[in-house]
């Protein structure tokens, strides 16, 4: 019965796409369009924004820096480039006209927040939090794949209660945790697994 009624409701959903596929106001004139409508069909159908099946190789520039922590643009593409690399669904390339999606982004926010003091008003805890925004693009037609914004990266810490850490260390490995973040969201479009216990509490 159960095999009988999801026979039934993947020949509706067949019947669904193919009229939508089948209307003007859809698909347009340009058969183009029309696949751009079936493409982003089944990326909603299986859950979130993928690369497309025949992206192969990718650029990614340098992402504008609305903050003022010097070098940020300069160490996140590294360290993006090294995880999209690691991960071998893309080749990185140096160049946009070698690609055939490109990632571009930009670093809204870097901030430090001191989170804890003691009795004496001495700070002992501190955050670090980057956040950016990204847009993957196809190259040849300039069609836009998805869009993310306040995709963030936290570190806790403290540099005078043990165990101590020092600020160098914390943004190392805050820049790491965002880039395996924009990778994770560009691969596979979501980075889910990568969220803390406190994010994951939070609606997104």
């Amino acid at each position: 019965m159960r095999s009988i009624k999801r026979n039934i409701l993947c020949g509706s959903f067949a019947a669904a796409l193919a009229m939508l596929l089948m209307n003007p106001a859809i698909t347009g004139e340009n058969p183009e369009s029309g696949q751009a409508t079936v493409e982003k069909l089944f990326r909603d159908i299986n859950g979130g924004p993928v690369i497309p099946s025949d992206a192969n190789r990718i650029f990614i520039p340098f992402f504008e820096n609305r903050t003022e922590r010097e070098g940020l643009p300069e160490k996140l593409r590294i360290r993006i480039s090294e995880s999209i690399s690691k991960d071998r669904r893309l080749a990185v390339v140096d160049s946009g006209q070698k690609s055939d999606v490109f990632l571009e982004g930009t670093i809204t926010s870097f901030q430090i927040q001191n989170i804890a003091f003691n009795s004496l008003g001495v700070v002992e805890k501190k955050r670090m939090r980057v956040t950016a925004s990204i847009k993957l693009t196809r190259t040849s037609s300039g069609s836009v794949i998805f869009m993310e914004s306040g995709i963030q990266s936290f570190m806790e810490y403290s540099d005078t209660v043990p165990p101590i850490t020092s600020e160098a260390r914390v943004f190392d490995e805050v820049i790491d945790e965002l880039a395996e973040r924009i990778r994770a969201k560009t691969i596979s479009g979501w980075y889910t697994e990568l969220m803390t216990p406190v994010e994951k509490g939070k609606s997104r």
